[in-house]
């Protein structure tokens, strides 16, 4: 998340509004968001497990430049 200077608030506002929500067959869940001012008008795509109730665990985040996967 230091490369992208993403903070950990970005990583939380996006998994609460992210526009594209995908849980994938591993358990895996990707989200992407708004273009955001932030990342230069890119969106930032966050690709996160959920450990319980109130834990996730964050494998990747970085601002996108590809295709919005679909839901």
């Amino acid at each position: 998340m230091r490369l992208y200077r993403i903070a950990e608030e970005d990583v939380r506002a996006a998994i609460e509004t992210a526009t594209v929500s995908v849980l994938q067959p591993d358990g895996l869940v990707v989200v992407v968001t708004e273009p955001l001012p932030k990342f230069y008008d890119l969106p930032l795509k966050v690709v996160y497990k959920v450990l319980g109730a109130a834990h996730f665990l964050v494998v990747t985040t970085f601002p996108f430049k590809g295709k919005l996967p679909r839901s």
